[in-house]
Protein backbone atom coordinates (compact mmCIF):
# COMPACT_ATOMS: atom_id res chain seq x y z
CA UNK A 1 0.00 0.00 0.00
CA UNK A 2 0.74 4.07 -0.02
CA UNK A 3 1.76 3.92 3.01
CA UNK A 4 4.46 1.01 3.03
CA UNK A 5 5.66 2.46 -0.50
CA UNK A 6 6.69 5.87 1.23
CA UNK A 7 8.49 4.33 3.85
CA UNK A 8 10.51 2.33 1.90
CA UNK A 9 11.18 4.92 -0.67
CA UNK A 10 12.15 7.30 2.31
CA UNK A 11 14.38 4.58 4.39
CA UNK A 12 16.19 3.92 0.38
CA UNK A 13 16.51 7.27 -0.59
CA UNK A 14 16.67 9.82 1.38
CA UNK A 15 18.97 11.70 4.39
CA UNK A 16 16.66 12.28 7.07
CA UNK A 17 16.59 15.65 8.90
CA UNK A 18 14.35 16.74 11.78
CA UNK A 19 14.27 20.31 13.22
CA UNK A 20 14.94 19.91 16.49
CA UNK A 21 17.93 17.86 15.01
CA UNK A 22 19.26 19.99 12.50
CA UNK A 23 22.68 20.91 13.84
CA UNK A 24 22.96 16.87 13.88
CA UNK A 25 21.27 16.69 10.18
CA UNK A 26 23.72 19.33 8.50
CA UNK A 27 27.24 17.37 10.29
CA UNK A 28 25.87 14.30 8.57
CA UNK A 29 25.06 16.02 5.61
CA UNK A 30 28.59 18.17 5.54
CA UNK A 31 30.75 14.47 5.91
CA UNK A 32 28.16 12.65 3.59
CA UNK A 33 28.76 15.39 0.52
CA UNK A 34 32.21 16.16 1.78
CA UNK A 35 31.62 19.76 2.58
CA UNK A 36 33.79 21.54 4.37
CA UNK A 37 32.37 24.13 7.37
CA UNK A 38 35.15 26.56 6.19
CA UNK A 39 33.91 27.39 3.14
CA UNK A 40 31.61 30.68 3.23
CA UNK A 41 29.10 29.51 1.08
CA UNK A 42 28.33 26.67 3.10
CA UNK A 43 28.17 28.91 6.38
CA UNK A 44 25.86 31.29 4.77
CA UNK A 45 23.67 28.58 3.16
CA UNK A 46 23.41 26.73 6.89
CA UNK A 47 22.86 30.31 8.38
CA UNK A 48 19.97 31.34 5.70
CA UNK A 49 18.59 27.39 6.57
CA UNK A 50 18.64 27.55 10.04
CA UNK A 51 17.02 31.01 9.87
CA UNK A 52 14.31 30.09 7.50
CA UNK A 53 13.44 26.99 9.53
CA UNK A 54 13.36 28.60 12.81
CA UNK A 55 10.57 31.36 11.34
CA UNK A 56 8.67 28.66 10.07
CA UNK A 57 9.21 26.34 13.20
CA UNK A 58 8.63 29.12 15.98
CA UNK A 59 5.57 30.45 13.51
CA UNK A 60 3.72 26.39 13.85
CA UNK A 61 0.02 26.75 14.33
CA UNK A 62 0.53 23.16 14.82
CA UNK A 63 -1.24 22.71 18.86
CA UNK A 64 1.03 21.20 21.58
CA UNK A 65 0.71 17.54 21.43
CA UNK A 66 -2.28 14.87 22.94
CA UNK A 67 -4.38 18.00 23.26
CA UNK A 68 -8.32 17.37 22.00
CA UNK A 69 -7.48 19.20 19.00
CA UNK A 70 -4.12 17.76 18.15
CA UNK A 71 -6.08 14.65 18.33
CA UNK A 72 -8.61 15.56 16.22
CA UNK A 73 -5.66 16.49 13.71
CA UNK A 74 -3.69 13.20 14.10
CA UNK A 75 -6.92 10.91 13.39
CA UNK A 76 -6.96 12.94 9.96
CA UNK A 77 -3.82 12.46 9.16
CA UNK A 78 -2.84 9.20 10.54
CA UNK A 79 -0.72 8.27 7.76
CA UNK A 80 1.02 11.10 7.05
CA UNK A 81 1.71 10.65 11.59
CA UNK A 82 3.26 7.18 10.38
CA UNK A 83 5.81 8.71 7.87
CA UNK A 84 6.39 11.45 10.59
CA UNK A 85 7.17 8.86 12.89
CA UNK A 86 8.94 6.63 10.47
CA UNK A 87 11.58 9.61 9.47
CA UNK A 88 12.12 10.04 13.26
CA UNK A 89 13.37 6.51 13.70
CA UNK A 90 15.19 6.98 10.86
CA UNK A 91 17.07 9.63 11.75
CA UNK A 92 18.05 7.70 14.94
CA UNK A 93 18.77 4.51 12.75
CA UNK A 94 21.57 6.95 10.66
CA UNK A 95 23.20 8.48 13.74
CA UNK A 96 24.36 4.63 13.87
CA UNK A 97 25.10 3.95 10.47
CA UNK A 98 28.53 4.64 8.51
CA UNK A 99 26.74 6.53 5.69
CA UNK A 100 29.78 6.73 3.56
CA UNK A 101 31.93 7.88 5.92
CA UNK A 102 34.02 7.49 8.92
CA UNK A 103 32.22 8.27 12.34
CA UNK A 104 35.09 9.72 13.69
CA UNK A 105 34.78 12.63 10.77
Amino acid sequence: DDLDFAMRVMSQKVLVGLYPQMESYFGRLERFLSLSRADAGILKCRQDVFASALHTFSNSLYPPEKTPLWNVIYSKNKFDMQVYKYAGDLFEEESTLNLGFSKGA
